[in-house]
């Protein structure tokens, strides 16, 4: 069956939500999101199937707690519109990484990837604690509040998602 193995998919990537210092554009962020979860809408009339909402990085612009705060909101009213129980999958882009939770002394690139040592420092948990998933600490938060359980242990970077309905 075909149909079985389609998937519908809304793309959200790089929505950049800024810290709310700068006044002038929130007038401009609310007209954008309001067009956007319109056209969604407009769009779910024809489709009327969605089987989740993938945001692919760079939900943020800093990586701060208050960026997003705001994505929260903006999805709080996007999720009214999707068909009840839509799932969001999140993944970070290089704007939700806390800049200020970079270690200056430490390269991940230059350490790790240039001295081809990437898995022996992902299997040591520690090591991705301490430097990974520190810079990601709003991120997850977020993400914990968007789709609670999506990442099965707090001290994982990334998830796997099956869609055993879909043979996905």
């Amino acid at each position: 069956d075909i149909e079985m193995n389609e998937i519908t998919i809304l793309h959200l990537s790089d929505i950049h939500f800024r810290k709310k210092k700068d006044e002038k554009n929130e007038t401009f962020r609310g007209k954008v999101q309001e067009r956007l979860v319109e056209a969604v809408t407009g769009h779910l009339k024809e489709q009327k199937n969605l089987d989740f909402v993938a945001i692919t990085g760079d939900i943020a612009f800093s990586g701060k707690k208050e960026e997003y705060d705001e994505a929260l909101e903006f999805l709080g009213k996007l999720k009214k519109v999707l068909p009840k129980g839509t799932e969001f999958l999140a993944v970070p882009g290089n704007h939700d990484v806390d800049r200020d939770k970079i270690d200056e002394f430490f390269s991940l690139q230059k350490n790790i990837v240039k001295e081809d040592l990437i898995d022996k420092f992902l299997e040591n948990e520690q090591k991705v604690t301490d430097c990974i998933n520190i810079k990601f600490n709003a991120f997850r938060q977020f993400i914990d509040c968007l789709h609670p359980g999506l990442y099965q242990n707090k001290e994982d970077y990334f998830w796997v998602k099956n869609y055993k309905k879909k043979e996905v």
